[in-house]
């Protein structure tokens, strides 16, 4: 049976500490939910709950973020990939369904080509995934403007309440559920010794994190999947090229698509219904 209250604990992999949830259940066929860059595991938590009466899920908190190790520098993606690998070794998981979100897509896509034992199906939303043409330009220097924006970041606020209200009317996070914001200001911030909440991944790991966004070429990885995989795809407002489903479906011929058209790369925030609905019917189908 799934337990009321996930249990954290932490898992040692890579020689770090990551932060992990445990949704309970075990002995069902494991799920593990990989956040996106800045983010943290409890944001998984409706998409977690819908699939836990059927799944032992588990969602973790990648290096640098939420309550994992944070180390001053190495956030090339080749590592969360490594990590991810490293989680799943750690707990003896093999064939797991793998949920990620963002950059956390992308670490499964590595993981999943490059250790296909640990993932049995694949389900990448809005998964960063750059178009061939730019990865064919050579330019592996990642996004140095988003990584300046990012340092430039407030990185404190009075309370989680003050995170909340600061974010509240703001884009992206207007669009957010209310529960996601406040998930999202509760367990994304620590209290400092100056009396304030502080930012769980600081400023300068985010930055870290963008300006790494193109020294991996996932596209030999996506060419290498043979797990059934679904991609889960915002509308309009998303931030994937408008044309990346059919690249992605040359490269993977069993790709299951779907795309949540009011949504935006944001999606497990803004609908995780309808994340959580489609992920149903991609494991009826598979």
């Amino acid at each position: 049976m799934a337990s009321e209250a996930p249990q954290q604990s932490f898992v040692r992999a890579n020689g770090l500490r990551l932060a992990c949830l445990d949704y309970g259940n075990a002995g069902a066929p494991p799920a593990v939910l990989v956040h996106a860059t800045g983010f943290h595991k409890e944001l998984w938590g409706l998409v977690a709950r819908a699939l836990a009466p059927s799944h032992h899920v588990l969602a973790f908190d990648q290096r640098g973020h939420g309550d994992s190790d944070k180390p001053a520098a190495d956030y090339h993606w080749q590592r969360f990939a490594d990590d991810l690998a490293g989680f799943l070794d750690a707990l003896r998981l093999r064939g797991v369904l793998a949920i990620g979100h963002s950059s956390g897509g992308t670490a499964i896509v590595l993981t999943a080509a490059q250790r296909p034992e640990l993932i049995g199906r694949a389900v990448l939303v809005e998964p960063v995934i750059f178009p061939r043409s730019a990865i064919a330009s050579g330019d592996r220097a990642g996004d140095r403007g988003m990584g300046e924006r990012t340092r430039q970041r407030r990185e404190s606020f009075e309370s989680p309440e003050a995170f909340f209200q600061s974010f509240r009317d703001r884009p992206p996070f207007k669009d957010w559920t209310d529960e996601a914001l406040w998930t999202y200001a509760r367990a994304g911030t620590a209290p400092g010794p100056d009396g304030r909440v502080h930012l769980k991944c600081p400023p300068s790991i985010e930055a870290q994190v963008y300006e790494n966004n193109r020294s991996v070429n996932p596209w030999p990885a996506l060419e290498a999947l043979r797990c059934p995989t679904l991609f889960i795809q915002g509308g309009s407002r998303g931030i994937l090229a408008p044309d990346l489903a059919e690249q992605m479906r040359t490269a993977v011929p069993h790709l299951r698509h779907v795309q949540v058209a009011a949504a935006s790369h944001f999606v497990p925030m803004e609908q995780p219904e309808a994340v959580s609905g489609a992920i149903q019917d991609f494991l009826q189908a598979s």
